[in-house]
């Protein structure tokens, strides 16, 4: 067999352009020369200080979308700030309806507890106190929480007994605290599920003030006033117990609901409408208190579809959140998305009607404090003056007309 031609010419054209040697002119055309250039660039990286590091981050973030709802929603924590766990020790499994019991506590060997102590003492944020920071982290890991979380990473332990020996110096010097941080490691996640279930984010820094009166006052609610203010705001709701998972948490939440563990304030948040559902649950308690008031007109289908939705929520409201991928769930189906999408449609019509009984008849009650409405009542002055004028009047004089409602009754 004829052997393949040398190259003797310069001129390109003169090849045959088969030839994968031809094709691959003007690039890295083997394995060995790729080799030998990744051994060179290697080579340079490791003369320059920090270069390692630097690269191995940029690879992390190429190995990300550019954008990620979830982390627009939920909030995350940069790699350096993720829960601690050494390597090499089994995590003792803890069923949800056990996190936060008293015999969970005793599943974590002292040792264990002292590294994961040291672990997270080293990523306490600037200006918090450390041991604080890594005794607070110590007693969220020691009430159960830990499961499979996205921003949970297991790293070399450090040597048992310096780790030891320091954390019995932190116990001494903040034992008194530690009462505190129990009853706050076990609380907030657990507030801070019911805040993004019902706001749609857990923390956001540029609107700290507004976020932490709402944490604040679920913890009060609570009787629990004393966890706040262990830590500065974004780092005691969001840093420190970012890891702990909604999805974790839902499931805490429902495995106790008949133990009496949760407190009254978040249960009786736990199906409260989830982001985005708002302003179908606000019309549908609306509606509730018009017929209660015999001004509902039950023989017009004009709710109908306010109504389908409203049930739709209540009987999967997780489905529903924006961010329902936060709980480890499926979205809607196309279909419940339609129907989610026209009771909205007629809830926006009806808001300045509800809006105006809402300002009127409902003024000093706990509904009509609702700001759900708000906007789309704003959108329709005059039906909004009309309907505050028929929520007013003393007898029904067939003046003005609503739709879907009955003029009022009332003896003068």
């Amino acid at each position: 067999m004829e052997g393949k031609k040398e190259f003797t010419s310069s001129k390109l054209e003169d090849f045959d352009p088969e030839d994968a040697r031809v094709r691959d002119l003007g690039r890295p055309s083997t394995v060995l020369t790729r080799a030998k250039n990744r051994a060179g660039t290697d080579a340079i990286i490791a003369n320059i200080p920090g270069a390692s590091d630097l690269l191995a981050k940029l690879d992390e973030i190429n190995g990300q979308d550019a954008y990620s709802a979830e982390a627009a929603s939920v909030g995350k924590l940069r790699k350096e700030e993720f829960l601690a766990l050494p390597k090499g020790y089994d995590v003792p499994l803890v069923r949800p309806v056990e996190v936060g019991a008293a015999d969970t506590h005793m599943r974590f060997s002292h040792e264990y507890l002292a590294l994961v102590f040291a672990l997270n003492k080293a990523r306490a944020p600037p200006n918090v106190d450390a041991d604080r920071y890594g005794l607070f982290r110590m007693e969220a890991v020691k009430c159960g929480w830990v499961d499979a979380q996205k921003e949970i990473v297991f790293v070399d332990a450090p040597a048992v007994e310096p780790a030891i020996n320091a954390f019995v110096v932190a116990l001494k010097n903040l034992g008194n605290d530690l009462e505190r941080f129990r009853v706050a490691v076990f609380l907030i996640p657990l507030i801070a599920e019911c805040v993004f279930r019902s706001y749609g984010h857990h923390f956001i820094s540029g609107q700290s003030a507004d976020y932490s009166l709402k944490y604040e006052s679920i913890a009060k609610a609570s009787l629990a006033p004393e966890v706040n203010g262990i830590f500065r705001a974004d780092v005691l709701y969001h840093n420190a117990l970012h890891w702990v998972s909604p999805s974790r948490v839902r499931s805490v939440l429902e495995a106790n609901v008949a133990t009496h563990r949760i407190p009254d304030a978040v249960m009786l948040r736990r199906n409260s409408a989830p982001a985005g559902t708002a302003l179908i649950t606000t019309t549908s308690a609306v509606l509730k208190a018009l017929d209660a008031g015999g001004l509902l007109d039950k023989d017009n289908n004009y709710f109908g579809r306010i109504i389908i939705g409203t049930e739709m929520i209540n009987e999967s409201p997780l489905k529903f959140h924006k961010a329902f991928y936060a709980y480890g769930i499926a979205g809607p189906s196309a279909v419940e998305i339609k129907a989610i999408e026209d009771a909205k449609e007629d809830a926006i019509k009806f808001a300045p009607i509800a809006q105006a009984f809402l300002d009127t008849l409902l003024r000093d009650a706990a509904l009509g404090k609702a700001k759900a409405l708000l906007k789309h009542a704003e959108l329709n002055p005059v039906l909004r003056k009309l309907a505050t004028q028929f929520f007013k009047t003393t007898k029904s004089d067939g003046k003005i007309a609503l739709p879907g409602l009955k003029a009022p009754v009332v003896d003068g």
